[in-house]
């Protein structure tokens, strides 16, 4: 079992979902498909915007170069960074991962996110 987030401690009232949803995404980066899954997960959290993480088997990882940018979360741990490229497009820091995240998001773990809402990224569903 792994360490419990401090952040709930703290902040009881604050709410991490997380959710497996249906059909196939797709997440591109300019004119690349970098990710394909059936096996999405949404994250819902207070005072953030929803997100979406796919399993690291379902990303193209040549399209990942890792950064040396880190950040924490009280609620859901230590996340590390990486350079998106698609095509003639990149984005420093353009996807994170939380490698050992607090037990209560273990889900997370094997998961990257991209910052979808960034200019050349474009999501689609199917199914």
């Amino acid at each position: 079992m792994g360490q419990a987030a401090p952040g709930f401690k703290k902040h009881p009232d604050h709410i991490v979902y997380i959710t497996a949803l249906p059909g196939t995404y797709i997440q591109s980066f300019g004119d690349v498909e970098i990710a394909r899954s059936t096996q999405v997960l949404e994250v819902t959290e207070s005072r953030h915007m929803t997100r979406l993480y796919f399993p690291v088997q379902d990303i193209d990882l040549s399209c990942l170069e890792e950064a040396d940018h880190m950040s924490y979360c009280p609620f859901k741990g230590e996340a590390r960074y990486w350079t998106v490229k698609g095509g003639a497009l990149s984005l420093q820091d353009g996807a994170w991962a939380y490698d050992d995240p607090y037990e209560e998001c273990v889900t997370l773990k094997d998961h990257i996110c991209f910052y979808a809402e960034k200019d050349g990224f474009s999501l689609k569903k199917e199914g």
